[in-house]
């Protein structure tokens, strides 16, 4: 596995904590897709908004819809010529850009932080933008600039889960395992902890050379065999760019 699609894995996109994005309803039935979105139904989300386009090909809230519904099911060509087509009628339609970088971030994180930054521009206190463009920076290398996004996120937000958790991923990363280990140490520990926050923390402390505590740390959530494994990837990190 290559460190930058490692890195990828462990990184918490914006739309995983916090409110998702807000859409506008102007036909009926978006309000029960909105809904099924929210509840994991992707299927019926698309289907809704399908059968709203079918009368109504560009009607763009029934295209972000669609183009949601689609990326959570995994397909994303359709996906972006959705958010493609809402951005060809509304160019500065945050949802859209959101929802194309996010598509984006593994196969083309330049063009996904271009997009991000479009959105920080024109809004400096979108804190979904900023945590995203601190992934797709992360993503290049470019890891001060993606700090300084996740700070600027923390900043308006302070209780933004991925902010802290990616901010402290970026740093071990880029040479600072023991300033990680100071953010991702009582997220890992606290209420919100999850199997991801657990893995970045594992990330840290191997990357500052305490196999023996990121294995402890693994063994919570993966089968001892697969410990091992991991470990050696997260050390790969340390090659990142």
């Amino acid at each position: 596995m290559r460190p930058v699609v490692l890195l990828s894995l462990l990184l918490f996109a914006s739309c995983s904590s916090g409110p998702g994005p807000s859409f506008s309803t102007s036909a009926p039935g978006l309000d029960i897709a909105d809904a099924a979105l929210a509840s994991g139904a992707p299927e019926t989300a698309l289907h809704i908004a399908q059968r709203i386009l079918a009368t109504d090909p560009s009607n763009v809230p029934a295209l972000l819809r669609a183009a949601n519904a689609q990326a959570a099911l995994g397909q994303r060509t359709e996906a972006a010529r959705n958010f493609d087509r809402v951005l060809a009628v509304a160019p500065h339609r945050t949802e859209a850009e959101l929802g194309l970088g996010r598509l984006k971030l593994t196969t083309d994180p330049a063009a996904a932080a271009a997009l991000f930054q479009r959105v920080t521009d024109r809004d400096s206190h979108n804190v979904a933008a900023l945590i995203d463009h601190g992934i797709a920076k992360d993503l290049l290398g470019q890891h001060g600039d993606a700090q300084q996004s996740y700070r600027r996120a923390l900043a308006l937000d302070p209780d933004r889960m991925a902010a802290s958790v990616n901010l402290g991923l970026s740093l071990a990363v880029s040479g600072d395992p023991q300033q990680a280990l100071g953010i991702l140490r009582p997220l890992a520990a606290g209420p919100q902890s999850s199997k991801r926050t657990r893995q970045d923390l594992a990330v840290a402390l191997a990357l500052a050379g305490d196999n023996a505590a990121a294995a402890s740390v693994l063994r919570t959530d993966v089968a001892p065999p697969q410990v091992p494994q991991m470990i050696a990837a997260y050390q790969m990190l340390r090659a990142h760019p």
